[in-house]
């Protein structure tokens, strides 16, 4: 039974990582409070759900549009909505509570309420390992998760793109002076921001159902992450994202099922007693890849 929650609990963690990063990169850099994150993973799942299931198109194409389709989403929230709110942490709040009340309300108005769920098109035999049964499609969402944790990390660390990330992080005046495009890394920064939350949403849609209120879930664990691994720091974001995950399957599966949404924000408020900056505030002073 161990084995088997570990695992539920790494494939959750992993849509949680993916979530928690993108949130990161947009709370910890531009200071934005995006109350509309969950809302974006939401979006991704129903885009997948959308050209996967509706239009026949094969998993990988509609994959891919729905990142594409996040991309541009990205772009436009930037170009319309942050960067007139970017500089007011109170009034991006609140916009961002109403983009997501908006955004959900879009999302029940054109695929309906009732719970909806993306075509798997991995078949296969389920193996074992150490007594738990791995599908190919939550082996899929652990490697593509992994896979894309991975290359923002090398984009963040090495290459003159990540180098602009971190200089305007630390003090954006400064970045300015010696030539970064400030707008263009806030653009970018929101574009992965959300290809990050929707690619979760595509993820998990695999394995769980699909919902218009599926972003409120998201939008909570996505600050419980920000809150208990330190703003701004995107190893935090990654280790706690998975390790939410993993509680939240332990303690559904050991102690019960109908208080497993509480085990994670149990696990924050431990945290922010013993350490009320965050587990990696000492290192989150900078963006780290």
């Amino acid at each position: 039974m161990f084995s088997q929650l570990l695992l539920n609990g790494i494939v959750l963690g992993s849509g949680y990582a993916l979530i928690s990063v993108g949130h990161t990169i947009i709370f910890g850099l531009m200071r934005v409070s995006n109350f509309a994150h969950g809302e974006l993973y939401m979006l991704g799942a129903y885009l997948t759900y959308t050209f996967v299931n509706l239009l026949g198109l094969p998993f990988y194409a509609g994959l891919l549009l729905s990142l594409l389709g996040g991309a541009l989403l990205g772009y436009l929230l930037n170009r319309f909505v942050f960067r007139y709110v970017r500089d007011d942490s109170t009034v991006n709040g609140l916009v961002t509570i109403g983009l997501s009340i908006f955004l959900t309300n879009i999302a029940q108005y054109l695929w309906g309420a009732a719970p909806r769920s993306i075509h798997n098109p991995f078949a296969g035999d389920t193996i074992f390992v150490l007594g738990a049964a791995v599908t190919p499609a939550r082996f899929f969402i652990i490697f593509a998760s992994a896979a894309a944790i991975l290359l923002f990390h090398c984009l963040i660390k090495y290459t003159k793109i990540g180098k602009a990330f971190r200089a305007t992080f630390q003090k954006r005046e400064a970045a300015q002076l010696v030539g970064v495009d400030v707008e263009a890394i806030y653009s970018l920064s929101t574009i992965l921001g959300t290809v990050m939350a929707c690619l979760a949403g595509a993820l998990l849609g695999l394995v769980y159902s699909l919902e218009p209120a599926m972003g409120m879930k998201a939008i909570s664990v996505a600050w419980a992450v920000v809150v208990t691994g330190g703003a701004g720091n995107f190893v935090g974001a990654i280790s706690v994202g998975y390790f939410i995950g993993i509680v939240e399957s332990l303690g559904g599966g050991y102690i019960s099922s109908a208080y497993k949404d509480a085990f994670p924000f149990l696990m924050v408020v431990i945290v922010l007693l013993v350490k009320p900056n965050g587990i990696f505030a000492k290192s989150g002073s900078r963006m780290n890849g």
